[in-house]
């Protein structure tokens, strides 16, 4: 390999012929020089964790259906229709058991298609065909909603036109996920605000605790049922882990600068009350636990559509400052 130098080592351009222009060869690894291999991936060992799991699950399993089986044949020893009504119960609650598993399979799986959608659409490049089927993807997760039948009308019709698969994408999150941003958007909002009042009328700091614990729960699963996720608890769970892993690469304690310049600084709230200024500042990182969950629950990553900021929710009012009045 080559490379070209000047004489004066500042940067500039060249031309090939030009006579101050040397080419040298670039230095070999001397012999016996360490060169550092690729770091292979470290082998994952026997997951003993999992295994405890099962295991433990399982005896507890057992456990519960042993216990079952013994009070149904004592009371069939009591009294028949005691047994038989024992059985009965059994099979209900079995029956019901199933249904919970099932939902929170469904559930799951529910979230998991969400992260694919927004993951092959935020690959760098698509084809016209990847553009079209995720398209379609995201249009029959809202095949149920009559109020974007008109959106899913205009995607269809767009199907086999000849469009750019950045484009494609584009159109799909104005006309389907639009709506779907400004309802959250207000979601957010309400949930922001009742924790600010709450939080700075509360006496008690449990109280705080379960209350927005409760209310950015019940967000958090209202903004996955409005994006199409619709989770059981486990799903749930999923879903606060990716918020909370959202919260910590776009950083949830920074809320930017220049808003915490203006709630530290030129708060009136702060001004007049401390347990106030607590509330405000409660509802601000409960905004931006919302824009997280939308991030997170949304099924297409904003790329067309602008992302939501904290100071899209809430306004902190502020007070002139002498100099402002100075002015006046």
């Amino acid at each position: 390999m080559k490379t070209a130098t000047r004489k004066r080592q500042k940067p500039g351009a060249f031309r090939a012929g030009d006579a101050e222009i040397r080419f040298e060869e670039t230095a070999a690894p001397e012999e016996g020089a360490l060169v550092l291999a690729p770091r292979p991936r470290p082998r994952r060992g026997i997951p003993w964790g999992s295994i405890f799991a099962g295991a433990a699950g399982l005896i507890v399993s057992l456990a519960i259906g042993l216990a079952v089986s013994d009070l149904v044949a004592a009371l069939f020893d009591r009294q028949g229709w005691l047994g038989w009504a024992a059985l009965g119960l059994a099979a209900v609650a079995a029956i019901a058991f199933l249904a919970l598993v099932l939902r929170e399979v469904v559930g799951l799986f529910r979230v998991g298609h969400l992260r694919a959608i927004r993951a092959a659409a935020g690959a760098p490049e698509l084809t016209d065909a990847e553009a079209v089927r995720l398209a379609h993807d995201v249009a029959r997760l809202y095949a149920g909603r009559p109020e974007l039948a008109k959106a899913r009308g205009e995607l269809a019709a767009m199907a086999g036109d000849v469009i750019d698969p950045a484009d494609r994408i584009a159109i799909a999150e104005r006309t389907l996920i639009a709506p779907l941003d400004a309802e959250a958007k207000r979601l957010v909002g309400d949930a922001a605000k009742r924790i600010s009042v709450v939080t700075a009328v509360s006496p008690a700091a449990l109280v705080d605790l379960g209350f927005v614990l409760f209310t950015q729960f019940a967000l958090l699963r209202r903004l996955a049922e409005l994006y199409g996720g619709r989770p059981g608890l486990f799903g749930m769970l999923r879903l606060a882990r990716l918020v909370l892993g959202q919260l910590a690469v776009t950083g949830g304690i920074a809320l930017g600068d220049d808003l915490v310049s203006q709630v530290l600084g030129h708060s009136l709230a702060a001004r007049l009350s401390a347990r106030l200024g607590e509330g405000v500042l409660n509802g601000l990182f409960a905004a931006r636990v919302g824009i997280a969950a939308i991030e997170v629950c949304r099924p297409l990553p904003f790329a067309a559509l602008t992302r939501p900021r904290v100071t899209d929710f809430v306004i902190v009012p502020r007070a002139k400052s002498a100099a402002d009045g100075a002015e006046a």
